[in-house]
């Protein structure tokens, strides 16, 4: 639910800002949210407090993000077939 949430909210803000949506382009977005849900799901299943697990959580997205902004990462294009 919430990479769903996510990312239409990041399409509906992109969209009423008449610009393209970002997870429409090759950036490392709906990515983050699905590692960072991963990584919550990891911690809840090993026991760790809710409260300690989001905060791990929503930190491991920020620096995924900031980090694939700073380095360039990219998803691959995706191209269409020539049949």
């Amino acid at each position: 639910m919430g990479v769903i949430t996510v990312v239409v909210g990041g399409m509906l803000r992109d969209v009423l800002c008449n610009e393209v949506p970002l997870v429409l382009r090759q950036e490392l977005y709906a990515v983050a949210c699905a590692i960072g849900v991963v990584i919550y799901l990891i911690l809840l299943k090993l026991g760790l407090h809710m409260n300690f697990a989001v905060s791990l959580s929503i930190l491991a997205i920020f620096v995924i993000r900031v980090t694939a902004l700073y380095r360039r990462w990219r998803l691959p294009e995706l191209m269409p077939s020539d049949e």
